[in-house]
């Protein structure tokens, strides 16, 4: 689709998928291990159980994004990627309350669906859609949202932690 002024729509497209896949950082492997260190200082929990806890919701993920492509079939990738930001943004919300381990699952398979997957799944069924010819330049460019979220994300997830991180007593002298 081409306007008066010869601009192909699909550029757009591009652009909107390289930031879903930019704000899939917080379902990221990158992101969430700048959280490790502070879940076993918060709450004494072992790295095992928490890498344990994280391996699993990734798997269990893993297993119902089947159930997400589906979806992307039924209803389209425009809503899907509404509902997968929303999802997500709830998610990253909810794993600012976790106080126990059922809680660090349930918020570690969130934004693993709805981050990791999904928001990297949508783009990749998407731009192919829009593009033939220039498809490798095309997926090239929404990458650039991946690199910049591997390169931000920790950064300030860090930060976040510096500034929010510590909640209990024992932090009052830091």
């Amino acid at each position: 689709m081409k306007n008066k002024n010869n601009f192909y729509y699909g550029w757009v497209i591009v652009a909107v998928c390289g930031l879903a896949v930019f704000f899939s950082g917080p379902g990221q492997t990158y992101s969430n291990a700048a959280f490790i260190d502070e879940y076993i200082k918060e709450f004494g929990w072992s790295r095992t159980e928490v890498s344990s806890l994280y391996s699993f919701a990734t798997l269990v993920a893993g297993f119902v994004m089947i159930g997400v492509g589906n979806f992307i079939d039924r209803f389209g990738q425009k809503k899907m990627m509404i509902i997968a930001a929303i999802v997500l943004a709830l998610a990253t919300f909810f794993n600012s309350f976790v106080q126990n381990m059922f809680m660090l699952a349930i918020g570690f398979f969130f934004i693993r669906l709805f981050g990791q997957a999904s928001m990297t799944l949508i783009p990749n069924t998407l731009v192919p859609q829009w593009f033939i010819r220039k498809r490798g330049l095309a997926f090239s460019l929404m990458m650039l949202g991946s690199f910049s979220s591997a390169m931000l994300f920790p950064i300030i997830n860090v930060w976040l932690i510096s500034e929010w991180g510590c909640h209990r007593m024992d932090c009052a002298a830091i």
